[in-house]
């Protein structure tokens, strides 16, 4: 049947990264364990908002996939996942069978860095491209994506300086960028360590990047992580003191100026941290926008909530509220727009030694504050660290 004449279905698959055990001796590392280390794949249910889950046994990523991208290539869709092996760190690469979720390993490429922390997949024109943030060696890489979905070697790598390190906070040792997000012909680099936003434009062409900003954050030890784009604004997840700056995009030439800061825990909330390793009682980590409702939402590890915010036409933020993400240690937050569905994992159900889970939050009604689906929308996995959303053609 001509492919004009096919009629086709749309599934949403929500690909799960499950990660290993913090080394004892450096909790910035990672161990394999049996049963971690891997991916599994959930269908998403329409009518009932719930998630079926369709690999039969997890498949084996490398070391802590902490990091997932999704592409549809052509009449074929694939996930990208970091492995974070310490002596050959890189991207794997796996076709997703577009009916069953089913997930086949198609290969690895190194990357050009250490700790891949972040991916993020781009379309410009017929091509596709990979960027990754590398924590340890405090780069960024750019890549071609072939026809067949598999990754080529680095066409550019940027290092970012350690001029004016150590800073006063102690990750803040050295340059540790956390995350990598295109908007336009700009390639925006959250920086942890050198407490910046790095702003590089992208020549597609070419396949090289050129630095344009290093905009560094007004707070002190603020530990940017993550980024999320709305209308003409950016927000940036700050990680080390638990805010959210907002910033102006200049369009035409990349630049940010920062606008805000607001925090994402209520005022007055404290408690032990719950680990050794955290030297607060929580961590701010994932932050999405919500298209269409002008609301920012971020996870918190620690206080395991979800901070919504409220986003002014000034760029000011209101938080509006802190949902409870049903689990401890809130990582990654994805959605699904078209269901009005958020995605939210937690490393942990309840006590620290707990297996994870995976939480839907409906965003259709109490005027967009995320409510949890319940029972259908719940699955429990160990060592939830990262979840991502396609949706194919099928």
């Amino acid at each position: 049947m001509p492919a004009s004449l096919r009629s086709f279905t749309m599934t949403t698959f929500v690909v799960a990264g499950l990660g290993g055990e913090r080394c004892k001796d450096d909790p910035m590392k990672w161990q394999d364990i049996v049963g971690s280390n891997a991916l599994v794949v959930y269908k998403l249910d329409e009518a009932s908002k719930g998630l079926t889950l369709t690999t039969s046994a997890p498949v084996s990523a490398g070391i802590n996939p902490m990091a997932l991208a999704c592409a549809n290539i052509g009449d074929k869709s694939f996930v990208y996942a970091s492995d974070m092996a310490v002596d050959d760190p890189a991207i794997r690469v796996f076709a997703l069978h577009r009916e069953t979720g089913a997930l086949t390993p198609c290969g690895r490429t190194s990357t050009s860095g250490k700790d891949p922390c972040h991916l993020f997949v781009h379309t410009a024109g017929t091509k596709h491209f990979l960027f990754a943030a590398h924590y340890g060696s405090g780069s960024v890489a750019m890549h071609e994506i072939s026809a067949d979905g598999s990754i080529q070697q680095a066409s550019d790598t940027a290092l970012h300086s350690t001029d004016g390190m150590p800073r006063t906070h102690g990750r803040q040792e050295l340059p540790h960028p956390h995350g990598v997000f295109v908007r336009g012909d700009f390639l925006y680099v959250p920086d942890l360590g050198k407490n910046a936003i790095f702003v590089y434009k992208i020549n597609f062409l070419d396949k090289k990047l050129a630095l344009v900003q290093e905009k560094e954050l007004s707070v002190d030890g603020s530990g940017p992580r993550h980024l999320a784009f709305l209308g003409s604004r950016a927000y940036s997840v700050n990680e080390l003191n638990n805010t959210v700056t907002v910033f102006d995009v200049d369009t035409d030439t990349g630049m940010l100026s920062e606008i805000v800061n607001a925090s994402t825990l209520p005022k007055g909330w404290d408690a032990p941290p719950p680990f050794d390793f955290y030297d607060a009682p929580s961590h701010a980590c994932g932050i999405i926008a919500i298209e269409g409702s002008n609301r920012i939402i971020v996870t918190n590890r620690g206080h395991d909530s979800l901070a919504v915010f409220d986003v002014q036409d000034d760029g000011q933020l209101s938080l509006s509220a802190n949902v409870p993400t049903m689990g401890r240690i809130p990582w990654t937050v994805d959605a699904v727009p078209s269901k009005n569905l958020l995605v939210v994992t937690n490393q942990f159900n309840h006590a620290l030694k707990d297996p994870g889970n995976i939480a839907l939050f409906d965003l259709a009604g109490d005027a967009g504050v995320p409510k949890f689906t319940g029972t259908p929308g719940f699955v429990t996995h160990a060592k939830v660290m990262c979840a991502t959303c396609i949706t194919t053609n099928a």
